[in-house]
């Protein structure tokens, strides 16, 4: 399915995603926050790098997952990316049966070092959490299946036929969204915004 996606005239990355809301504690502090598990190369699509406003940013470094947090996430959670004592806690409702009333049978928990964080705009800093995707997949039982793929377009690309081009492929059964579209709330809001200043 990936590579009928990659051989595709104009896509240069197809990156996996997981993405559901989990609950997140860091020491005292809690809140409910969006996880986006995102697969090894979603850093080589290069969309967040000028968003880094603190630490490293990475996923993995020497087998050790590291999350990559908004800047809304950080200041509700008191999250301090440049201490490794500290763990931010991660924790999903498991798929139980009814009658099981054992807490600790509820939900997965897992545990994830801050490694950078991000500012992009409010909506995003304040919920977004971005993790590996096989941190992502073990935490919420994922198995083989995604929310989505990200496809960066190959340079020079026109995004309208790469887009049709997916479509075709890909039937009714999906949705092809370009950046625009994917955020269209976001741009409306923006509009108005700037309507009003």
């Amino acid at each position: 399915f990936l590579e009928k996606i990659n051989n595709v005239k104009g896509v240069d990355i197809v990156t996996e995603v997981i993405e559901d809301n989990a609950y997140a504690r860091y020491r005292d502090a809690e809140m409910v926050v969006k996880i986006k598990g995102v697969g090894n190369n979603f850093i080589d699509q290069q969309r967040i790098d000028q968003t880094i406003v603190h630490g490293e940013l990475k996923l993995k470094k020497e087998g050790i997952n590291y999350a990559i947090i908004g800047r809304g996430v950080q200041y509700m959670l008191g999250i301090s990316p440049s201490n490794d004592f500290y763990t931010l806690q991660l924790f999903y409702p498991k798929n139980i049966r009814p009658g099981s009333l054992s807490a600790t049978n509820i939900y997965n928990q897992r545990n994830i070092l801050p490694g950078a964080i991000f500012a992009i705009e409010k909506q995003y800093d304040e919920s977004y959490v971005f993790v590996p995707l096989d941190f992502a997949q073990e935490l919420m039982e994922y198995g083989n299946k995604r929310t989505s793929l990200e496809i960066k377009a190959s340079p020079g690309a026109n995004i309208r036929t790469l887009q049709n081009s997916l479509k075709e492929l890909l039937g009714e059964d999906f949705k092809v969204l370009n950046s625009d579209e994917q955020h269209s709330g976001l741009l409306r809001a923006i509009k108005i915004e700037k309507l009003f200043v």
